[in-house]
This record gives structure tokens, sequence and C-alpha cells, in this order.
């Protein structure tokens, strides 16, 4: 069972609190995860009982060679080959930048690829 960002309560105003009871083949809590059992008064708390063999998260991590292959290496070959030695990054330049974010938007802001203006179309070039 995994609890991630999540709130189990079992809690009473008035009176005593409830009991949760939590059985499961793995427990994993998220540390913004609650679980609460309270009652009115403090000292009438309910119970929290998980039934779940402990958690070593650490000791399960596959543990990577010092020696790991950097892909960006493995991609440059295999682009040079695909494209007979030359690059493939083919640069555009357009008359216009799009608007900044949250800023509004006028008659000549771009479109998916076009222009809007005064009615017509245009394509950017």
């Amino acid at each position: 069972m995994t609890l991630n960002r999540s709130t189990i309560s079992a809690s009473a105003a008035t009176g005593r609190g409830g009991t949760v009871r939590i059985v499961a083949g793995q427990f994993v809590q998220s540390s913004d995860s609650r679980i609460t059992a309270s009652g009115g008064d403090p000292s009438l708390d309910g119970q929290i009982i998980v039934e779940a063999p402990p958690q070593d998260l650490e000791q399960q991590l596959a543990r990577l060679p010092s020696d790991f292959v950097d892909a960006a290496d493995q991609l440059a070959v295999a682009c040079e080959e695909r494209t007979e030695g030359g690059g493939s990054l083919i640069e555009r330049r357009h008359r216009e930048l799009a608007p900044a974010p949250g800023s509004s938007l006028d008659a000549r802001s771009s479109v998916r690829g076009k222009t809007r203006s005064e009615g017509s179309e245009e394509a950017i070039q």
C-alpha cells in the first residue's frame, strides 16, 4: 500500500478517537501524508496500528556503476550516421517573438505558425 499526499483519519470531536488499522504486504507513506486517530480530549486519542514488514528502501535501490555510459556520446554518433556526417539541426528565424507568458494578445499575435494582420493571414518566414 502506498500513501502519497493522503490523509487517513478516525477522529472524533467529542469522546474517544477511532482506530486505524492497516494490514499490508508493504506500506510506504510519503512525508506529506497523515494518519490520525484523535479524540475530543487528547487523553482519549484512538489507536493507529500498521501491520506491515519494515521497509528499508535505501537497500532496495539499484546502485549505478561508476563507469556509467554517457548517453550524449552515444546519440551524437547515431545522429551523424543517419545524416551521413552532417547534423540534423535546422535553425529557422521568425519575424516576431511569441508574447511573454501572462501578457495580452493583440491582432498581430502568432497563431499556429501564422500571423493575423487586419483580417488577413501571412506565413511567418
